[in-house]
């Protein structure tokens, strides 16, 4: 019995340590093209302020939109009126009903926006060992 409380110690410190040592790279500013190359999108995560370019012009934006964005993903449409945003992938449960998952901007600012739980209404659900002890991030 007492090896077997050891073991779940062990691995329960072990799980947690996993958790705090896990600290992802902050979002760098980066470009994002269109599909077709037309246009092109100035990502700044520093200032939170994210222009549309013509890729032939980037000296003169053609609109831009003020959001904090986060390390998912984030596409311009082929005619440069759309930018969509999907925020980062891990959430926690308790998160999934407060939290965008896509959102959608144009020159007039956030027009149409998915929370997580439209997305994906019966996410699946970790446990410890399967045990259901613990409900963690799900992806």
């Amino acid at each position: 019995m007492r090896h077997q409380i050891l073991i779940a110690v062990a691995i329960l410190l072990g799980v947690a340590h996993r958790g705090e040592a896990y600290t992802p790279r902050d979002p760098k500013r980066h470009d994002v093209f269109s599909p077709n190359g037309a246009f092109v999108l100035d990502v700044d995560p520093k200032t939170k302020q994210h222009s549309v370019y013509a890729a032939k012009d980037r000296k003169t934006p053609l609109w831009s939109f003020t959001k904090a964005v986060g390390r998912g993903p984030i596409f311009l449409s082929d005619d440069g009126e759309v930018v969509a945003v999907l925020n980062w992938e891990y959430v926690t449960v308790e998160s999934l009903e407060d939290r965008d998952c896509v959102e959608f901007y144009s020159k007039a600012g956030l027009f149409k926006s998915h929370p997580f739980s439209e997305i994906c209404p019966n996410p699946r659900r970790s446990g410890f060992l399967g045990t259901g002890l613990w409900e963690g991030p799900i992806g």
